[in-house]
């Protein structure tokens, strides 16, 4: 079981010479390994190294509110310095401007004395009417409120920075274990091969939940599972000389299923059907439990048990192979009684947001550990084009950056630990929520819902945000325009003057408004 590592649920089978990565669980049997790696050049610690690297590597957003509210106070100061300059110059050229203007001023003082005050009152108008902060609050109030909607409709961004950058977003690479599907294996289909007279569904289901219920394979917990529910119990069968060989299935003996299904089938009774007549007693069930034979593998296992398979079986199992699932048979008693197809189950939204982000000009990727036919398969049912299977955690990095070298801003959504170096190199990683704690510490946003439509809301609210930056920077450099101007008395021809407090108040009203 690699999972920790890959992040696919199904166990890899290993033999005399095979790589094993530290951080593996053995399912059956023992075995005797080699440390060829250890310590820092273990798999798992490379992949903390590649997530340090990437976080470090990561170049800051350079805010374009700092780098203009750098230039914008300095620029008022030197504006005001002027306005000083020009009216005293006026003032000295042309007295009667000032007199019409500033006609307040005591007649015991003189001349000069009155041009210097109106023109430092001037100048003091233009510092208190500039508003630097209107440019300052325009991107921390924009990413307050932007950050404050996701996180209440289930979006945890880290920040600005991946807030500012998701708009940008050209490429979305998906990781498929957990991402795409729920990264548990699942029934889908259970194709009764024989008469209904002769092995009735739930009799198959009891006989084969109690057979799986000793297996430790993802096959057989989801099998168990499915029967359990269908079946409406916790309690199975009694299993013996259960034996499991790796890469085939599992063979075992079944016996005490009567009581189970006679109880099951009781349940059912009481719920569904009208109160029985009284005096009406259960059906008497042989006191001699029958033992049934059982088989479930593939079809190598079925043959090496002497047993044929039609064809007809076969194209049913090769229709579910080409979806991605996997098909086992179940024998019971040396005859075939029934297929099973299992699978990692595919979101139900993974296509609608694919669709989704498609329509919006983003290319999505599929890139996954798992074998090139099943990632075809999934990618398949949720309209991805593009799908690189097989990749090995170092190597997801590395298309991440291949693509980020093509002038791509690239957003990663993965949930596991071999997802979360690539998570840190994306511009934009997101996790999903009940992902590994290394992915959800190495990504920019949490989805806390699971829901891959969050994605594609991610990215809109980011696109809404900027938008709204954008906007306050705007309307900041519009008050700015018009009220610099105004304090500095270039209108004070057409009648338009403004004091110092009216500045200080316009200014007040910019900051709450921006």
């Amino acid at each position: 079981d690699e999972s920790l590592i890959t992040g696919e649920a199904m166990p890899v089978t290993k033999k005399p010479g095979s790589i094993v990565i530290a951080g593996s669980i053995n399912a059956h049997g023992s075995v005797l390994v080699n440390a060829t790696h250890v310590g820092n050049d273990t798999t798992l610690a490379q992949i903390v190294k590649l997530v340090e690297e990437a976080q470090m590597s990561k170049a800051p957003i350079q805010q374009l509110a700092d780098r203009f509210s750098g230039y914008f106070v300095p620029f008022i100061i030197i504006i005001s310095t002027l306005t000083l300059v020009v009216w005293i110059i006026i003032g000295f050229i042309d007295f009667g401007v000032v007199q019409k203007y500033f006609p307040t001023h005591s007649k015991h003082i003189s001349q000069a004395e009155v041009i210097i005050r109106f023109a430092f009152q001037t100048s003091i108008t233009v510092l208190c009417i500039a508003c630097p902060c209107s440019l300052g609050l325009a991107t921390p109030t924009a990413v307050m409120v932007g950050t404050g909607v996701a996180a209440q409709n289930g979006i945890l961004i880290k920040g600005g920075k991946p807030l500012e950058m998701a708009h940008k977003i050209k490429t979305v690479m998906f990781d498929k274990t957990g991402t795409i599907t729920h990264g548990v294996p699942k029934v889908m289909r259970v194709l009764l091969l024989v008469d209904v007279a002769m092995m009735p569904l739930r009799k198959v289901l009891a006989v084969v939940g109690t057979a799986e219920a000793s297996s430790e394979h993802p096959l057989g917990v989801a099998i168990t599972k499915y029967c359990k529910e269908e079946l409406g119990t916790d309690s199975l069968g009694y299993c013996t000389d259960f034996q499991a060989v790796p890469g085939c299935g599992i063979g075992c003996k079944v016996s005490s299923v009567e009581g189970l299904l006679a109880h099951s089938e009781s349940q059912q009774s009481k719920q569904a059907a009208p109160p029985s007549r009284a005096g009406s007693a259960p059906e008497e069930i042989d006191g001699t439990p029958q033992t049934f034979s059982v088989l479930i593998g593939n079809r190598e296992w079925m043959r090496r048990n002497g047993l044929t398979i039609s064809s007809d079986v076969s194209d049913a199992m090769a229709n579910h192979e080409l979806k991605g699932q996997t098909a086992v048979l179940v024998a019971i008693d040396g005859v075939l009684c029934a297929m099973i197809a299992i699978a990692d189950a595919v979101k139900q939204e993974a296509a609608l947001a694919v669709h989704t982000l498609k329509s919006m000009g983003v290319d999505v990727v599929l890139i996954t550990g798992d074998n090139r036919k099943t990632a075809r398969a999934i990618a398949t049912q949720v309209g991805i084009n593009k799908v690189f299977a097989e990749v090995l955690p170092s190597h997801k990095v590395a298309k991440v950056q291949e693509l980020q070298n093509e002038g791509k801003k690239v957003a990663m959504v993965g949930d596991g630990v071999n997802d979360s170096p690539a998570l840190a190199q994306a511009d934009v990683g997101i996790a999903i929520g009940t992902g590994t704690d290394v992915a959800i510490e190495a990504a920019d946003v949490v989805l806390i819902r699971n829901d891959l439509l969050d994605v594609v809301a991610s990215i809109h609210l980011s696109k809404r945000t900027v938008w709204r930056i954008h906007l306050n920077l705007v309307l900041a450099l519009i008050y700015n325009l018009i009220g610099i101007p105004i304090a500095a008395g270039v209108f004070m021809p057409i009648g338009i003057v403004l004091q110092p407090w009216m500045g200080s108040a316009a200014m007040a009203a910019s900051s709450v408004s921006g």
